[in-house]
C-alpha cells in the first residue's frame, strides 16, 4: 500500500489575536478630582460668611440684623448676575468677568477674572474733595 502524502490545500490560516479580542467597553468619564494644595503651596485664607458679616458690621456701623439682610441680598444679587454671565463693574472691588462656566454636581462652577485698580488709584477716587471743608456745629 502506498501512502498518500498530499496535504489539504484548504487549510485555514491562523486567526490573529486581535480578531479574537472583544471590542473595548466604553468607560464612563471619571469624576473630577478635587484640587488640594500641595506641600509647597500655601492655601489662601478663606473668608466665611460669618466673618464677612462681622467685617461689614464693623465697617458700616450698622446694626447686625440690618447688615445681615443687606449683605445676604447683595451676595444673592452678585451670585445671580455671575450665573447669568454678566460682567460686573463694582468699584472699589473692581471688574469681574466670567471666564468660563461649567455645570457641576451641586450647581455650576464659574471661573471669574477680577481686574482691580492700583491701590493708590482706588484710594484717590474714594476720597471726596469738599470745597471749603465740612461744616461743624452752627456754622
Amino acid at each position: 500500500m502506498a501512502k498518500s502524502s498530499t496535504k489539504s490545500a484548504t487549510k485555514s490560516a491562523p486567526k490573529s489575536t486581535a480578531a479574537r479580542k472583544a471590542a473595548p467597553v466604553p468607560q464612563p468619564d471619571p469624576a473630577p478630582i478635587p484640587v488640594t494644595p500641595t506641600e509647597d503651596k500655601v492655601a489662601a485664607p478663606v473668608l466665611r460668611k460669618k466673618d464677612f458679616l462681622d467685617r461689614v458690621i464693623a465697617e458700616s456701623g450698622a446694626r447686625k440684623p440690618d447688615a445681615r439682610a443687606i449683605a445676604e441680598a447683595t451676595l444673592k444679587v452678585l451670585g445671580e448676575a455671575l450665573a447669568r454671565g454678566e460682567t460686573l463693574s463694582l468699584p472699589p472691588l473692581g471688574k469681574l468677568r466670567v471666564s468660563r462656566s461649567t455645570p457641576d454636581a451641586g450647581g455650576a462652577r464659574i471661573v471669574v477674572k477680577l481686574r482691580r485698580a492700583a491701590p493708590e488709584e482706588s484710594s484717590q477716587k474714594a476720597q471726596i474733595s469738599v470745597p471749603g471743608g465740612l461744616a461743624e456745629g452752627d456754622d
